[in-house]
């Protein structure tokens, strides 16, 4: 089951009827603004309360003791500043007795003094479960040797293109990137008819199944990346050396080669584990630089141009099927170090941030990944356009030819993705909103839904047909992994991108389901030891349904982990909103309404690339907006609100003692009526210390048997166990 959050029209909620399963993981408490007198708490134990507003607040257990909890101090070593505004420190939940009125907490580790950028980073990492820790000696014990070297065994039973005639592998890769998992080449086989390899760093030579490497990267499943580090899915050893297809040295990789003609029709596929050795690493300035040469006979940018004219068609002829090119708000900061660190290691403070543009040297993989639906160009696109599709729509080719060739070796166990279908219905609101600007919208199919988001533009508003765009994306549901036998072949479309089957096989240092799918497609092709007697007869569906359900499980985990790595790199891109604004005076600035709720609106904010929400029902008040939950829309009098309105916001921070430092959106333009308020809600830290304070508390553990303590518990805090409103999101597609 599930809650809703309330007062923001996320539907009619859900009703727990059971538990599956306990998830030990750990909750973020914050102590308050209370400190110990005399080496004593006033009260014992000490209260705190989660950073999630759905728990109610927590007796501190006396393993942490008021000496530790005062001076900050943590296992990592860091010592804080002071503790004015309270600690913040991790927790693991304990029993909740009929006799107590809270339930109880143990203290982890203390991460340090809410509000530093040390404490709130470390707290980020423990409410997304991103796992910064090293990992263990029996993890470590998998790896290779140091001298570890390619065995002439290996490469006997390898394709070998380390010298092949007319193949130049390279890659296109960003300033900095050292776990280079894939590179291409292309090479002319006879007029008008061209070879296109798309070379996979083969991870899974390095991680054998069953071992405890393997068992670590399954359950991290992949990396999660935050601003300003991020938490790999396997050791760098392997990550950023044996498996980075770094230039110049020899490397196992897993390719993909397509024979196409000058029209990019695919004539033959062949895959093959190989061995390659990268010519070189171009940046994107490189690569740019080479699009725009005219009539340059060096062979590199001769087959880079080649490529740019195959990825147009390909892209034009998805595009023509009804891919979808949907949008996100992702935030590019700017950061400087400072001093100030936490157990990860350096901390920086942004210094600039903005909304990342959705061009070629920015987004060479991720955008191809939805296409573009405009249809062909009249004109040949600009070289920066074209650096985008090169090797992001190839990535797309290999995962798509994967796909089918896993699909037919393992009707029952392939390891696919779908993209569901948009549903009419949820875009209704939008609908109405572009209607009302004199745009008809029409989502009843994947072609009418892409030609509404091509045609929705303002000439004059550079950042309306974005707008749009980003809304549609929040009315599709998001892709998840799936099981090839447990949906109906009807339902493995990938809507996004108009594949009827697709995977993911391009990124196995970073993503767990691309090892899945490399070992799928070698017993495809062959290879290793899937010839056996043994393996023939596992591979008989009827014969290991135990090993179906352990990939059904496995699947679960990778869409939650993957859902989870989202949700760590919006909250970080929030935390470090919030740290660039804190540092800032109030900033004024041009915002558009996403999403309307009875509590507020949504907000864009384009020029720094954030959303926020506006609270506009003042603490415990009514709100002066009447609220069409049909239309979507907030009026009072003259005021009305209505999604895709613009305004003006004025951008702050709240720096309250007792609760997490938050953004605050105030809509200057237009004037709103007398009562609606800009700050948003008490939190239930602050909600649960008024309770507290308004009535005698006498210790934590209270008399009168266990009818009255129950009675107490039912209206103790009746608040504190309500989800509260988001109060602020970044969104990322």
């Amino acid at each position: 089951g599930g809650a809703t959050r309330r007062g923001e029209g996320e539907g009619e909620g859900s009703e727990v009827v059971g538990l599956l399963r306990r998830v030990e993981r750990l909750l973020v408490l914050h102590t308050g603004k209370e400190e110990p007198v005399g080496g004593r708490w006033s009260s014992s134990p000490p209260l705190a309360l989660p950073r999630d507003g759905r728990y109610p607040p927590f007796e501190l257990s006396a393993s942490c003791s008021p000496g530790q909890l005062a001076s900050g101090h943590q296992s990592s070593g860091h010592q804080s500043s002071g503790h004015r505004s309270g600690q913040l420190v991790a927790a693991k939940v304990g029993s909740w007795e009929v006799e107590q009125t809270h339930p109880s907490a143990t203290v982890v580790r203390v991460l340090g003094e809410a509000g530093t950028a040390a404490a709130e980073s470390e707290a980020l990492l423990v409410e997304s479960d991103v796992r910064l820790e090293p990992f263990s000696d029996e993890v470590e014990a998998c790896l290779p040797p140091a001298d570890w070297s390619i065995s002439a065994r290996e490469i006997a039973r390898r394709l070998d293109l380390r010298d092949a005639a007319g193949v130049d592998i390279f890659s296109i890769d960003p300033p900095g990137c050292v776990d280079i998992d894939d590179a291409l080449h292309l090479r002319t086989l006879s007029p008008g008819v061209f070879e296109v390899g798309v070379h996979i760093a083969d991870a899974s030579h390095f991680i054998r199944p069953g071992s405890a490497l393997d068992r670590e990267a399954a359950s991290r499943g992949e990396t999660f990346y935050l601003v300003n580090t991020r938490a790999n899915m396997i050791p760098p050893r392997l990550s950023e050396d044996l498996c980075s297809l770094h230039p110049h040295v020899d490397r196992l990789a897993f390719s993909a080669l397509f024979t196409m003609d000058e029209r990019a029709n695919l004539l033959s596929t062949t895959f093959a584990k190989s061995v390659i050795r990268s010519a070189g690493a171009l940046s994107y300035a490189d690569a740019q630089e080479r699009l725009e040469r005219e009539g340059c006979p060096e062979p590199r940018t001769a087959a880079l141009q080649t490529l740019g004219r195959l990825a147009v068609l390909l892209k034009g002829r998805r595009a023509a099927n009804g891919a979808l090119f949907l949008a996100s708000s992702e935030v590019k900061f700017e950061l400087a170090p400072i001093e100030e660190g936490d157990a990860s290691g350096p901390m920086s403070l942004p210094t600039g941030m903005a909304l990342r543009k959705q061009q070629a040297a920015h987004s060479l993989i991720e955008e191809f990944m939805v296409l573009c639906s405009c249809g062909l160009p009249a004109v040949a696109p600009a070289p920066a356009l074209l650096l985008t599709l090169i090797g992001a729509c190839l990535q797309v080719l290999a995962n798509c030819a994967v796909a089918r060739r896993v699909a037919e070796a393992w009707p029952e166990a392939a390891l696919l993705r779908l993209h569901p279908q948009p549903e009419e219905s949820k875009f209704a609101a939008l609908a109405r909103a572009l209607e009302q600007q004199g745009m008809p919208f029409r989502a009843s199919g994947a072609h009418e839904l892409a030609a509404s988001l091509s045609a929705c533009t303002k000439p004059a508003d550079p950042h309306f047909n974005h707008l749009v765009r980003l809304i549609s994306t929040r009315c599709i549901a998001p892709a998840k992994y799936f099981r090839s036998g447990a949906v109906p072949r009807e339902q493995w479309l990938h809507s996004g991108l108009a594949e009827p089957t697709y995977t993911h096989f391009t990124s196995p240092i970073r993503r767990y389901a691309d090892q899945v799918v490399h070992r799928l497609l070698a017993h495809a092709i062959g290879w290793g030891a899937a010839q056996s007697e043994e393996a023939v007869e596992s591979e008989e569906e009827a014969a290991w349904p135990e090993r179906l359900g352990e990939l059904d499980e496995l699947i679960d985990s990778l869409n939650e982990r993957h859902s989870m790595a989202q949700q760590a790199e919006r909250a970080s891109a929030e935390l470090f909103t919030m740290l660039y604004f804190r540092d800032q005076q109030a900033t004024v600035s041009d915002a558009y309404v996403v999403r309307v709720a009875e509590s507020g609106v949504t907000l864009l904010v384009p020029e720094h690339g954030f959303e926020g929400y506006s609270h506009l029902a003042p603490p415990g008040g009514a709100s002066p907006f009447r609220y069409d939950k049909e239309r979507e829309e907030l009026s009072a009098g003259g005021c009305r609100l209505r999604m895709l309105d613009r305004v003006r916001v004025r951008i702050s921070v709240e720096l309250g003692p007792l609760s997490k430092p938050r953004l605050v959106l105030a809509i200057v333009e237009p004037k709103l009526p007398k009562g609606a308020a800009a700050a948003p809600r008490p939190t239930a830290f602050q909600e649960a210390i008024a309770e507290e304070a308004a009535s005698p508390r006498g210790g934590s553990r209270r008399g009168g048997g266990k009818k009255a303590s129950r009675q107490q518990r039912s209206r103790g805090n009746p608040r504190s166990a309500r989800r509260q409103p988001a109060e602020f999101r970044v969104q990322r597609s």
